[in-house]
């Protein structure tokens, strides 16, 4: 072959779809663009249109057929099913080059992977647009020494890795995949497809949590892209109607410009009506300029809930993964300010970290809640990606850390085996120096209590508010009285409370995280077990007898640790979150008469304010109108009169 016939490339980015939307596979066209602005002679490659939709296997190996490159962006949800396409594409054409990159392909372990897929010619280490450029430009001959960020075996089967390159600090080298028109004969061959858009505004990341590989990735150093195109970009999305674009900065916000940006996409938005969602990142130690950030998103409606991330907020934990995070009294003014805005917000908390116990968990998912998070908090289990620091050798055994291998799926996709077989996978985190595998499971076992009783539709985030508030009991407290201890008394409690932790031990065997449970003209799905729980209240007529054993053993708790509650408050509550609780399945409206001004109180206690509870006489009416559960406002109240009796 001359240097100057064609080649043809095929490109393979699997991504992650969301209900019925797919990503423009963004990493695949940034390399294409690359090719197509910078190659001696662009005219040599013939790119054929991405794949980016699972299909069966042998499908996609034979629209490979007639290449003589192929590329692979992989991640954890894409991983088996690209070395499945790679393996069967070589056996089929073992003159095709294979070239293999993206976050999964593990670069100080790299010869072992290589070895155990030996299809896999070429693995590309960080930015890959200049480095696919090279691999190309090197096409027909084969030599790949001089080519950096690369690993291969050589014709005599040793292992080669090249010098990383330095990062591409000006950005304006990159075109875009959107404005140079790389997705268009995609998009118009599936005119059907409903796209979502990645987003990068820049390249970076200051932090180095050794759970992440985006600041080890970039060596920390943050580099813009130039204001016009991103304005072009926000265009084409608008133009296209590209209804959500998920900003893929690690820190949205970090930079002042961040504002000049989220105003012209508020913008754009309101002429053009897309896009309709900007889903970001914001900035770790949340600044003014994050916090208006969000405000500014939320006003727009182009975001439904402000991040505010911790991960742990133990002293040696963020030691141990090289993590600061805002203080806690800080992190309260935030959540008051949020609310005070209306803005919902969630925080971010993982399950396990090196140098956590169950102690330090559980008293930091306590000290959160009583800082003010009463809206979401979401605990994730800790997953090793391949290049991250805490996955090397020397930190693993530092902190002696023991993994297993899991299932990846996704929550409420269809439960149904893959027709191929092919089951992505995760390497789960069960096991520290300071976390037995049963202190895991205890771990797991909370977080999802904490999620089915105070977050997961609130069935009982009135009543353990209430008495933590009036008792001083801590959160901690309350929660273990529903995981510990002998409750043959409680049934109901029992059951959820053993359900829990027998999806925990059933992960330490590598089962999945999620459960199979029916969804209404779907089918089978794979539900969060916190879901599924509540489901199975309503599903299995619990919901009366839930509450009945609640209000039986916090009495006990309260006599126990000789603190007070009013019995007929301590009934009002219960009372009332059982209206909340039914009435969301389905919506209703209801009202509820109070010998205490209960809600007025709790809603000064979410809001960060000081209300008096008095005895007398409230009467509350839910007019559903189609807001939010457990909206405040949505829940009206009537002042006593004054010749209410008082008890």
């Amino acid at each position: 072959m001359r240097l100057t016939e064609s080649l043809v490339i095929g490109m393979v980015q699997l991504t992650q779809p969301v209900l019925s939307e797919n990503h423009l596979p963004y990493a695949v066209g940034l390399l294409e663009a690359y090719v197509k602005r910078h190659a001696a002679h662009p005219g040599r490659f013939l790119f054929l249109p991405p794949l980016y939709r699972r299909q069966p296997v042998q499908q996609a190996v034979q629209q490979l057929q007639l290449c003589d490159v192929v590329g692979f962006s992989t991640y954890v949800w894409n991983m088996q099913y690209s070395l499945a396409i790679a393996r069967e594409l070589k056996r089929q054409r073992p003159h095709v080059l294979i070239v293999m990159g993206g976050p999964q392909v593990p670069e100080s372990e790299a010869e072992d992977f290589l070895r155990a897929h030996p299809y896999v010619d070429l693995a590309v280490h960080g930015e890959g647009e200049a480095v696919f450029l090279d691999i190309l430009e090197r096409l027909p001959e084969h030599r790949w020494d001089g080519i950096p960020s690369l690993s291969y075996l050589d014709a005599a089967g040793a292992f080669q890795q090249s010098a990383k390159a330095p990062r591409i600090r000006d950005l304006s080298r990159i075109p875009s995949p959107y404005l140079e028109g790389v997705f268009e004969p995609l998009m118009r061959a599936n005119p059907t497809e409903t796209w979502m858009a990645l987003w990068e505004t820049n390249r970076g990341c200051p932090f180095s949590c050794t759970f992440c590989d985006w600041g080890s990735a970039t060596q920390s150093k943050i580099y813009p892209f130039d204001l016009p195109r991103l304005e072009r970009e926000m265009l084409w999305f608008a133009k296209h109607k590209i209804r959500m674009v998920y900003c893929c900065d690690a820190n949205f916000g970090i930079l002042p410009r961040d504002l000049e940006i989220t105003e012209k996409i508020i913008q754009i938005r309101r002429k053009q009506q897309y896009p309709k969602i900007l889903y970001i990142q914001t900035a770790k130690n949340v600044t003014e300029r994050a916090y208006t950030i969000q405000k500014m998103l939320f006003d727009a409606q182009m975001n439904t809930a402000a991040t505010l991330s911790l991960q742990s907020i133990t002293p040696t934990v963020l030691d141990a993964i090289r993590r600061s995070n805002i203080s806690l009294n800080t992190f309260q003014e935030l959540q008051n300010r949020f609310k005070r805005d209306h803005i919902s917000s969630y925080t971010d908390m993982l399950i396990g970290l090196p140098g956590d116990t169950y102690d330090s968990f559980a008293d930091g998912i306590a000290n959160v809640i009583a800082s003010g998070q009463h809206q979401e908090l979401r605990l994730y289990n800790v997953y090793i990606l391949p290049n991250a620091e805490m996955a090397q050798a020397g930190y693993r055994q530092t902190h002696q850390i023991g993994t297993i291998k899991t299932p990846y799926l996704v929550p409420f996709s269809s439960a149904a085996p893959p027709a191929d077989g092919i089951y992505e996978e995760q390497e789960l985190l069960i096991e520290s120096a300071t976390m037995s595998r049963q202190d895991w499971v205890r771990m797991r076992t909370l977080a999802w209590m904490v999620q089915v009783l105070y977050y997961q539709s609130r069935p009982l985030q009135i009543p353990l508010l209430l008495i933590h508030t009036l008792t001083g009991l801590s959160m901690r407290t309350l929660f273990e009285a529903h995981l510990d201890g002998d409750l043959s008394a409680y049934p109901t409690l029992t059951s959820i409370r053993d359900y829990l932790r027998s999806q925990a031990e059933r992960m330490l065997e590598g089962e999945p995280e999620y459960c199979v449970g029916p969804q209404p003209g779907v089918g089978d799905v794979w539900m969060p077990p916190d879901y599924l729980t509540i489901l199975g209240l309503f599903f299995t007529h619990q919901v009366d007898a839930l509450y009945r054993e609640a209000l039986s053993l916090y009495q006990k708790l309260l006599a126990d640790t000789q603190t007070h509650v009013p019995a007929e408050l301590l009934d009002d509550a219960l009372r009332l979150n059982q209206l909340l609780f039914q009435a969301h399945f389905p919506q209703q409206q209801f009202s509820f008469t109070s010998r205490w001004n209960l809600w007025e109180y709790l809603q000064g206690v979410m809001q960060g304010q000081t209300v008096p509870l008095e005895n007398g006489h409230w009467h509350y009416v839910r007019d559903w109108e189609g807001e939010p559960y457990f909206q405040l406002k949505a829940l009206s109240s009537a002042a006593p009169q004054p010749n209410d009796s008082k008890s």
